[in-house]
């Protein structure tokens, strides 16, 4: 016996449907009076009933006064297309809505959405609501419809659910189906790299549940997903109705029922009363206080179990069931936690399964190669040698030729001041070289070097004299945190804290390194170091030149008055050849100069030929030596320098010691 209606008796008895439901409502309140007294007395219901009578007497004189109207009554005229109209008799039934369409009136009755599943669907509605709902809740004073989830706005992982007038609070359970989430500023639950779940692939957007556990939701959200375990709300019916459907996550309630709703000092739940305040353990997990009218229910929610169904243990008093605890892992003397990984070196790699270490050792490649540009490395913290690019390295020999940082080789005799390499985008330092004419008919040489490191200058000058500031400093030399000067055999070696290297012989050969993350933010007569040879002659203001003289003159520092004057005599005018030299008219001279260069194309080269084209260096070997001053000695060292660094860069070591150059080793 109850004291709640159906609807559908209401469906099936139409208008006499408030006859029998006070009828069920009267006979609800006898069993109330004689049933377990564990929920509240309901005598307090006494008031509602002279209001619900009254109720029903207007609901009886209203449905006969309309049905007649129907009957007897015809169609009526309209001229506001559109507008609502009021109808005597119809117009007060909240559930009819009457339109002028077409010049004549046309009455609607609302569809009410179904109520299955709700045992509180409200009996005493508003008088201007047509449908019947589902309780809604009060929390914190403010009203909630049923089936609305909210969270905390100081907590993301807290959330309630109104379900039939009763809150459920619970702390959302979060599921990383990946060894290291990363978590999400906001958000409860951190998410996984990748939509790659159970072995399935997700789209971006896509929602899904776990085949494991089907209350366990996830989204895939650019390229990460994010997983939460669902905490089902409380349902306001009696156990014996409840039901779960196949692969869903939550029971729902078989059936609906209504009810008089009983203000905000009292709860009706699961066909018991309890007075504001009144605790009510529910199950292990779960226990309700009646609060302002609603049922509020602190629910437990049981994270997701990742083991094996023998290894889940079922504590007696306790909401959750977890796994059977895992092993630790003794390695060394030290303790790992069941999953936790470590190295004992930098090639073996362990991994704790309970209880068992299972270590990998990394096999390193013995055929790797390099692209183009690179070089085998180790680097620091890893087993294997990587492939990590090059220094790109500039190169200024001979009379002088230049080598820019993506290969280009051009010649370039200008007698001034000039910007050699410069980092374009930050100015963080700035290479400048200084040209002599040195007496020749037509070229000229490099001189010195200086180099611009913030408010630090170092000066490179002949016979390896080293300037700092101004001031002679013996070798080596160490400014902590900024920069170093080395002797390395013949030459120097300046290394600066920003990458920049830069080598001189103390004669006229220089070279200047950098890393590659100065890649096409270079400039100066060195090129933009960008890969491509062919933009290399980009001027100080940013045109392309074709002529190197050109090129070379628009990095020029100062003015002219402030270069070198040359005494040669002046090339006639004419075509001209970019490796013309004295020569042309001295044959002993151009003997002698292709004897020297001749070990270019000799024996000792031979290993690199194939790997760097050796016909730049032998022409300027050839102009070198033409045009070498009687002051000089060795011209032809610079050309041989410079290609066997070159070949050294490629890998191929060059041991030229049988001549007379100097660093030949």
């Amino acid at each position: 016996m109850s004291y709640f209606t159906t609807t559908k008796l209401e469906s099936r008895y139409g208008h006499s449907a408030p006859t029998i439901t006070y009828l069920f409502y009267l006979l609800g309140i006898i069993h109330l009076l004689t049933s377990d007294p564990g929920g509240q007395t309901v005598m307090a219901y006494l008031d509602h009933i002279a209001v619900q009578l009254c109720i029903f007497v207007t609901s009886i004189f209203l449905i006969r006064t309309t049905t007649t109207q129907m009957i007897a009554g015809s169609s009526l005229a309209c001229e506001n297309e559109g507008e609502e109209v009021i109808v005597k008799g119809i117009s007060t039934d909240p559930c009819i809505k009457c339109v002028c369409k077409g010049g004549k009136v046309e009455c609607d009755r609302e569809r009410c959405p179904t109520n299955t599943g709700c045992y509180m669907v409200l009996f005493d509605k508003p008088k201007d609501q047509c449908c019947n709902l589902c309780k809604g809740c009060t929390y914190k004073g403010k009203e909630y419809r049923s089936a609305k989830e909210w969270k905390d706005p100081a907590d993301p992982c807290q959330v309630y659910h109104c379900s039939a007038g009763v809150v459920t609070a619970t702390r959302r359970q979060c599921y990383a189906p990946c060894s290291n989430p990363v978590p999400v500023p906001g958000k409860c639950c951190p998410q996984c790299n990748g939509c790659s779940v159970e072995g399935k692939m997700y789209r971006n957007g896509q929602s899904f549940s776990l085949k494991s556990d089907p209350c366990t939701q996830c989204t895939c959200k650019k390229g990460n997903v994010q997983c939460s375990k669902r905490a089902c709300p409380v349902l306001n019916c009696p156990p014996e109705v409840i039901y779960t459907p196949k692969g869903t996550c939550c029971p729902r309630c078989n059936g609906s029922r209504t009810f008089f709703d009983l203000g905000k000092t009292r709860c009706l739940f699961r066909y018991k009363v309890y007075k504001e305040g009144q605790y009510m353990p529910l199950d292990k997990c779960t226990g309700c206080t009646c609060k302002t009218g609603t049922m509020v229910c602190e629910s437990e929610t049981c994270p997701p179990l990742t083991c094996a169904e023998d290894e889940i243990i079922r504590d007696e008093g306790s909401c959750c069931a977890r796994c059977k605890p895992k092993k630790k892992c003794e390695y060394n003397g030290v303790l790992h936690e069941h999953r936790a990984t470590w190295k004992p070196d930098l090639c073996t790699t362990c991994t704790c399964d309970n209880g068992s270490s299972k270590c990998e050792l990394e096999q390193c490649s013995n055929r790797l190669e390099c692209p183009p540009n690179h070089r085998l490395q180790m680097v620091y913290g890893q087993c294997c040698p990587k492939c990590v690019e090059e220094d790109a390295v500039c190169a200024v020999f001979g009379d002088p030729h230049y080598r820019t940082f993506d290969g280009r080789i051009f010649n370039f005799q200008g007698t001034c001041r000039y910007v050699l390499a410069q980092d374009c985008a930050n100015n963080s330092f700035s290479v400048r070289v200084q040209n002599h004419a040195r007496s020749t008919h037509s070229f000229a040489w490099t001189n010195r070097v200086s180099i611009h490191l913030g408010k630090t200058k170092i000066v490179l000058q002949q016979n390896l004299v080293i300037k700092v500031d101004n001031k002679k400093v013996d070798i080596p030399h160490v400014k902590l945190g900024a920069f170093s000067v080395m002797k390395s055999g013949y030459s120097v070696i300046v290394r600066t804290n920003v990458g920049l290297k830069v080598i001189w012989d103390g004669d006229s050969y220089v070279e200047v390194a950098v890393p590659a993350k100065y890649k096409s933010k270079m400039c100066g007569l060195c090129g933009n170091y960008n890969g491509i040879e062919a933009d290399d002659f980009k001027g100080k203001k940013g045109g392309l030149y074709l002529n190197a003289d050109k090129f070379g003159n628009s990095w020029r520092i100062g003015s002219r008055k402030s270069c070198y004057k040359s005494h040669a005599k002046k090339r006639s005018r004419g075509k001209k050849n970019r490796y013309d030299t004295s020569c042309n008219n001295d044959f002993t001279k151009k003997t002698r100069a292709a004897e020297e260069c001749s070990i270019l194309k000799g024996q000792v080269f031979s290993q690199c030929r194939s790997k760097v084209p050796v016909k730049h260096y032998y022409r300027s070997c050839i102009t070198d030596m033409c045009e070498c001053p009687s002051s000089r000695q060795n011209c032809v060292c610079e050309s041989l320098k410079a290609y066997a660094r070159e070949c050294e860069r490629k890998g191929v070591k060059i041991d030229y010691s049988q001549t007379t150059c100097k660093g030949s080793r």
